[in-house]
C-alpha cells in the first residue's frame, strides 16, 4: 500500500518545520502510525504531492535542491518500505504538462541517444547521489538499522550492518568525526560521490576496530557498502 504520510513526514524533519529534527528520524516506522514496513510503497514526492495535490503537506520536490537530494539519500538508507523515486519534469504551475514541441507533442527525454534532462526533464532518478543510493538499498536489503549516532540536531549516521553505512548532514557547517560502523575493515566508495562507474578518489577507510574518520561537508551526505568495497 502506499504510505503517503512517509513523504510529509519525512520532509518536515529535513525542512525543520516547527522545530523539528532529523534525530527524530530513528524511531520512523510502524511505531509512526505506519503501515508494516514489508508493504509500504514510499516516496519523497510523486506527481501529485510535488503540485500540491491530494490533501497537501509539506513535500520536498527538486525544487528544494540539494535539501530533497539528502531526503531520497535517506529513504534509499533507511530500512523502512519500497522506496520509489521521482522522475519528473519542470513546472511553474500546477497543471503544467510535460516538454512539448510547438505541434504540442511530447519531447523525449533522449535525444539522438543522449539524455536531454536539462530540457524540460528533471530525470531526479539521475541525480548522482540518488542513482547510486539505489545500489545502496540493494546492498543492505535485508540487514537492519544499526549504529545510529545523532548530534542531537541535524547531523545523523547509520549502518545496516556489515552491509552499508551512511552519514547524513543537513546542518550549515561540515561534520568532521569518526564514526563506529559494523563494516568489516578496506577502503570503500563514497558512493554518494563517485561516478556510476567508477570511484576515483571518492574512498572511505574503515579501520580494523570498525571505525572511519569523516568529513562531511555541509549540506552533503556519505554512503558506503560492502559492495563498493575496492
Amino acid at each position: 500500500m502506499i504510505e503517503f504520510e512517509y513523504g510529509r513526514k519525512v520532509s518536515e524533519k529535513f525542512l525543520g518545520i516547527d522545530g523539528q529534527t532529523l534525530t527524530q528520524l530513528e524511531t520512523l516506522g510502524e511505531s509512526w502510525g505506519f503501515a508494516p514496513s514489508e508493504k509500504a510503497l514510499v516516496f519523497i514526492d510523486n506527481h501529485d504531492k510535488q503540485r500540491g495535490h491530494g490533501g497537501g503537506g509539506n513535500y520536498l520536490t527538486y525544487k528544494n535542491g540539494k535539501l530533497y537530494d539528502l531526503a531520497n539519500v535517506f529513504m534509499l538508507a533507511f530500512p523502512y518500505g519500497y522506496p520509489q523515486v521521482m522522475s519528473s519534469f519542470a513546472f511553474d504551475s500546477s497543471d503544467q504538462g510535460p516538454p512539448a514541441d510547438r505541434q504540442g507533442r511530447t519531447r523525449s527525454v533522449h535525444d539522438r541517444g543522449q539524455a536531454a534532462c536539462a530540457q524540460g526533464w528533471v530525470c531526479e532518478h539521475r541525480h548522482r547521489s540518488i542513482a547510486n543510493m539505489v545500489a545502496f538499498r540493494n546492498a543492505t536489503d535485508p540487514a537492519t538499522l544499526t549504529d545510529w549516532w545523532s548530534n542531537g540536531s541535524n547531523q545523523i549516521a547509520f549502518g545496516r550492518g556489515d552491509r552499508g553505512f551512511v552519514i547524513i548532514n543537513r546542518e550549515s557547517q561540515p561534520l568532521d568525526r569518526t564514526f563506529q560502523t559494523s563494516l568489516s575493515a578496506g577502503t570503500y566508495c563514497d558512493v554518494i560521490h563517485a561516478e556510476v562507474d567508477r570511484c576515483g578518489d571518492s574512498t572511505i577507510t574503515v579501520d580494523s576496530t570498525g571505525q572511519a574518520t569523516v568529513n562531511v561537508e555541509a549540506m552533503d551526505a556519505i554512503a558506503i557498502h560492502a559492495n563498493a568495497k575496492l
